[in-house]
């Protein structure tokens, strides 16, 4: 993924809200890091994976549909028939319906926004793809039927109606939480800088805020946290401890806590309501977004 645009650009954290990566707006430099897609798997049709709540604040919350419609990139012959749009965490996020009218193929894949207006399709990896329909009328509908997802305690669920004449198939898919993106580094260290963002009070949380990170840390790799100040330096709380990152993630979870000496809390480092960046340096790791959370998980 390109990095953004430099500068001192700030947000506010939210605690229980993750920050993704799918629009750049967070990153302020990035080096060795490879921008990935996810596609959804296959489960069973019974499975109600996507029935429980993340937390409070976060959910897929659809908005209604919005035109958007085939490009150049797309083949030809290609139609967005349906556009599903919502919120997901901060970010605005289509669910689209793709068919290749062509062979009768329909995929689902996603699109962001910043504004409602203009959508970015910067993968057009689908999330599913479901074949196997004799008429392209059948197509057609169940693209206008794919309903907006559903977000579950570890994973986001996808379900589809089929129409009369399609072959039996998968009914449901499955994505891991905020599985939409992550940005991978390989044997070589990969370091993202994220922008200046405010960290939440300890009052204003109902507790001791803590960070965790949406992380997948592959066989001998690593993750390490570091948090400095708007100016890139390191965090005067941490360096008076001697301390000069976080402790090693190493585990594949979306909810994984970041520790520092064995704390996981933030409290003693001084950070709440101060204007900070924070450092991910990684090898042989996914990463899928992170959260700053006010109470146990």
């Amino acid at each position: 993924m390109p990095a953004g645009p430099g500068g001192r650009t700030e947000r506010t954290l939210w605690p229980d809200v993750p920050e993704l990566f799918l629009d750049g707006r967070l990153i302020d430099t990035a080096s060795g890091l490879e921008a990935v897609a996810h596609a959804a798997e296959p489960v069973a049709a019974s499975s109600d994976a996507g029935g429980q709540p993340v937390h409070d604040a976060v959910a897929c919350r659809p908005a209604g549909p919005v035109a958007i419609r085939a490009d150049d990139r797309d083949r030809l012959g290609t139609e967005i028939v349906t556009a599903t749009a919502g919120q997901y965490a901060a970010v605005s996020l289509a669910l689209l319906a793709v068919i290749d009218t062509a062979c009768g193929r329909i995929e689902a894949q996603w699109a962001t926004s910043t504004d409602g207006r203009t959508w970015r399709r910067p993968f057009r990896r689908p999330l599913f793809a479901i074949d196997g329909y004799t008429r392209i009328e059948d197509a057609l509908h169940d693209a206008a039927t794919l309903p907006y997802p559903r977000a579950g305690r570890g994973s986001i669920l996808f379900s589809c109606r089929p129409a009369h004449g399609r072959r039996p198939g998968p009914r449901a898919y499955r994505l891991r939480r905020d599985g939409w993106l992550s940005l991978d580094a390989g044997s070589h260290r990969g370091t993202l800088v994220t922008r200046p963002m405010r960290w939440p009070g300890t009052a204003a949380s109902g507790g001791d805020p803590w960070l965790a990170v949406n992380a997948r840390v592959r066989r001998g790799g690593t993750m390490v946290v570091r948090v400095l100040d708007e100016h890139g330096a390191a965090w005067p709380g941490l360096s008076r401890r001697g301390i000069d990152g976080s402790d090693r993630v190493q585990a594949d979870s979306p909810v994984l806590p970041v520790t520092w000496n064995g704390r996981r809390g933030t409290g003693h480092l001084d950070l709440a309501g101060k204007v900070v960046r924070l450092r991910f340096d990684l090898t042989h790791a996914s990463l899928f977004s992170f959260c700053v959370y006010r109470r146990r998980q």
